[in-house]
């Protein structure tokens, strides 16, 4: 992971980014209806090949989650992509991470290497 961007690195958000929003927040859990609020008031910054962070105007609502990854998905079968959202101490949207995992037949991750997709 790279040293955090200046606020100007940051732009508006990508469709590639925004899918993985969508793909995240999909589900309810507690949060999640300020979480997809806060899309429309963030802006990212491609961190690398693993990770994308966000820069949300704390003029949306904070997500009252009870952790910090409170959403994450899985993309293949066997060898998989596994993403994961980051919210902030504050409750905000921080950042997305992708890992490329392979599990053993009793789902705990054996091989662990960053991936991203584009």
């Amino acid at each position: 992971m790279s040293e955090p961007a200046d606020e100007e690195e940051y732009g508006p958000l990508t469709d590639a980014h925004r899918a993985l929003l969508d793909l995240l927040l999909r589900d309810e859990f507690p949060g999640v209806a300020e979480l997809r609020a806060q899309v429309a008031f963030a802006r990212s910054w491609q961190n690398g090949d693993d990770f994308v962070e966000f820069r949300v105007d704390r003029a949306a609502p904070a997500a009252p989650v009870t952790s910090h990854v409170p959403a994450e998905a899985r993309v293949g079968e066997g060898p998989s992509i596994e993403i994961w959202l980051w919210v902030d101490d504050d409750g905000y949207l921080s950042t997305i991470e992708t890992i490329d995992a392979t599990r053993d037949d009793d789902g705990v991750v054996r091989e662990s290497s960053a991936a991203w997709f584009r």
